[in-house]
């Protein structure tokens, strides 16, 4: 069985589940709706888009201080296929990316850390968005 779905909760207590190995797909270069929705999420955040709609659903004019795409730290947890295309657009848009990895494996484009101490000093700005693509 090949499952290219997010989850394989929906497959694995069913009652009619052949006893054969579940694979997951996924396409080469990962996935563009994850890209798509990665990237929507991390400008929602940038450009503060809920204080906005709160803003105006109060009628109020709010003046905020831009922040820059250079500005902003996007760190991604874990750095699989699904991962590297959002990353590289984020990037492209003028975002420091930084990500977590738990080996160095391969080549990373990006900086990276490794160690589970790590973890919290890779994402230690709380002003930055983090992103776990799975």
């Amino acid at each position: 069985m090949f499952s290219r779905s997010a989850g394989v909760e929906s497959f694995i207590g069913h009652p009619k589940l052949p006893k054969a190995p579940l694979c997951k797909v996924e396409p080469p270069g990962g996935d563009p709706m994850m890209t798509e929705y990665v990237v929507m999420h991390v400008l929602r955040f940038h450009r503060d888009m809920p204080g906005y709609a709160v803003a105006q659903a109060n009628r109020e004019w709010r003046r905020t201080t831009i922040v820059r795409p250079e500005q902003r730290r996007v760190g991604f947890l874990g750095f699989g296929m699904m991962a590297k295309a959002p990353a590289l657009v984020l990037k492209s848009l003028g975002f420091k990316v930084s990500a977590w990895v738990r080996n160095r494996g391969w080549r990373m484009t990006f900086r990276s850390f490794t160690a589970p101490a790590n973890l919290s000093r890779s994402f230690s700005r709380p002003t930055s968005p983090f992103v776990c693509c799975r």
